[in-house]
């Protein structure tokens, strides 16, 4: 086997080469308006310089912004950023693996491999805090294998500069810090003396920087439209950071601690790791996971093992210590959707299983002649991207569910949302597009005892006549239509089976569950609904939709009320229409 290539300058040219590349393959497949889960929370806070839930993200908010002033839709643009930053990641990640040995040929296939994997990819192109997060660890291990070669002080500079911009940004990037410490501690590269003053002012620098442009930004310019948490000014930033009202900053829920509020489960902690299980093996496959096992066993037999210990206690601390906590905190009834809802914390590990890819690769490439090492290379490359390119250009489910819960609605009429999916549409439409929306009043069941929604939902509708119960407003909807009288109670499809215990007389209408008027509720209207929802859904399929993301939430919404009207339409004549409920909901996946 030849000797590895050293490490060169040109290695810095190929890794922006190779960055460009899949930039402008991120940036053609991206999403246009927002994706799943908490994106249209991110493009609308980008959009706003608003301020998201806590931690707040401030920097990936304020390069956002920056985003929007690039020509173009705005919304497009700062989907974009997600992949501008999963590109440069893709970067770093190569000049890491050249660094710590790895041929330039078994570097781009390792990176080939994971840049092309289903959910890297699918976090390139939607506004969200996983490409920077990514970004920021993989720059933290570069800084700190330089910093362990040269024990530089603009290297140890730039060490704590990384750590502490992601410590700021996200808190799961904590657990990739054991990993950083074992090789600083496996390198003997421990700052000395007064390099820890300078270490650490650089961290506390670097994480208190991004905090104090959202600062400047709350005193000195215009009050953000979007701003949930009510966040005003200096005073508040601390709160923000250490997520005070969202959970400590070693918590995930607010109100429960790191393992939870009750007795350890162990059926949560295998059904998650069963997820982690069942996404390495949709995003490695087989081959890929082969490869990071030779991988491991090849530095564990040929060293360096000081890089076996970073790559398994990466491995360990984005894994292991978070399916420990996320298993006994998430705890989210429908499993599906809970399973959607911490696929996307997957990315994290999974990187450092690709970057155990390349010393098998290297392995491999050392034994082959050049042009099937090349041919190797390019089915790395373009078998993902001709076979299953991850387009999201022309998907928008959540964006479509909103307007179609618009559409199913008028103004005036109360509207119940279920979770943070709907509700984040729902704002971002309230926020952008507030002719659609209108005086339909938007309520968060979820949010009914939090001080800043209540204040700015009586702010909004000083008409509205509120019922209160305990800390807050009361969830009674027939107190809230007696007091309303005129208004239309509408509740979310998904929290169908609730209402419909709670209120008999509950009857589908499109998308929605309304009040009352079931037993009232003409044939031709029962028909009409059905046809309309029909159409509504028209195209959406697990095929259709990123199922591992929470899209799957829209899916839900939609098979629930068409499963519902398959059952009250029992007439002879509506068995075709029966029939086409029974297609569709086997294409969402929810045919019982």
């Amino acid at each position: 086997m030849k000797k590895a290539e050293p490490f060169a300058h040109s290695d810095g040219r190929a890794a922006a080469a190779l960055s460009l590349v899949l930039a402008a393959v991120y940036w053609y497949f991206r999403c246009r308006t927002f994706g799943p889960g908490d994106s249209a929370e991110h493009v609308l806070a980008a959009l706003t310089w608003g301020v998201p839930h806590p931690p707040g993200f401030p920097l990936s908010v304020a390069l956002g912004y920056l985003m929007t002033l690039l020509p173009g839709p705005p919304e497009a643009a700062v989907n974009g950023l997600s992949g501008l930053c999963h590109a440069a990641a893709a970067g770093v990640f190569y000049l890491i693996l050249r660094r710590t040995g790895c041929r330039p040929l078994s570097a781009l296939a390792a990176t080939a491999l994971m840049s092309f994997s289903e959910l890297y990819w699918i976090y390139a192109e939607v506004a969200e805090v996983r490409a920077l997060n990514d970004l920021l660890a993989l720059l933290s291990v570069h800084a700190a294998i330089v910093w362990s070669e040269d024990r530089s002080q603009k290297a140890l500079l730039a060490l704590a500069a990384c750590l502490g911009l992601g410590l700021g940004h996200h808190p799961t990037y904590v657990f990739i810090l054991p990993a950083v410490g074992l090789w600083v501690w496996l390198k003997k590269a421990w700052p000395k003396g007064r390099q820890w003053t300078w270490f650490l002012g650089a961290l506390l620098a670097a994480i208190a920087i991004p905090y104090l442009i959202l600062g400047l930004r709350l005193s000195y310019g215009a009050p953000p439209l979007f701003n949930p948490y009510a966040i005003t000014d200096w005073r508040d930033l601390p709160g923000l950071f250490l997520r005070t009202h969202y959970g400590g900053y070693n918590r995930m829920v607010a109100g429960t601690g790191f393992l939870g509020a009750a007795g350890f489960d162990f059926t949560r902690l295998q059904m998650q790791a069963s997820w982690f299980l069942g996404s390495l093996w949709r995003d490695l496959s087989l081959p890929g996971l082969a490869l990071a096992a030779a991988g491991a066993w090849t530095l564990w037999r040929k060293g360096p093992r000081p890089l076996l210990g970073l790559w398994l206690a990466w491995l360990g601390g984005t894994a292991v210590l978070f399916i420990i906590a996320a298993s006994q905190q998430m705890i989210v009834c429908s499993l599906d959707y809970a399973q959607a809802l911490v696929v996307k914390y997957h990315v994290l590990p999974e990187l450092a299983l690709f970057a155990l890819c390349g010393p098998a690769l290297d392995e491999l490439l050392g034994r082959v002649r050049k042009p099937l090492a090349f041919g190797l290379i390019a089915a790395a490359v373009f078998i993902p991207l001709l076979l299953r390119p991850v387009d999201l250009s022309k998907r928008q489910p959540l964006y479509d569910y909103g307007i179609d819960l618009l559409r199913g609605s008028r103004d005036g009429d109360l509207l119940v949302l279920a979770s943070d999916d709907s509700i984040f549409a729902m704002t971002y439409l309230q926020i952008r597009r507030p002719e659609l929306v209108g005086s339909r009043v938007l309520l968060y069941p979820s949010h009914f005892t939090f001080l800043p929604y209540l204040r700015a939902l009586r702010e909004r509708h000083p008409e509205l006549h509120v019922p209160f119960g305990t800390g807050g407003f009361s969830k009674e909807w027939d107190r809230w239509e007696s007091l309303n009288p005129g208004r239309a109670i509408l509740i979310e499809a998904v929290l169908r089976d609730e209402i419909r215990d709670r209120f008999p007389d509950a009857a589908p209408k499109g998308v929605w569950v309304a009040l009352g008027g079931a037993k009232k509720a003409p044939h031709a209207a029962l028909e009409a609904g059905g046809r309309g929802l029909l159409a509504a859904s028209a195209g959406l399929s697990r095929a259709d939709v990123q199922a591992r993301t929470q899209d799957i939430y829209v899916l839900k919404a939609y098979a629930m009320n068409l499963e519902w009207y398959g059952s009250l339409l029992t007439r002879p004549a509506d068995r075709p229409l029966v029939e086409a409920i029974r297609v569709r909901l086997r294409e969402l996946g929810y045919e019982r």
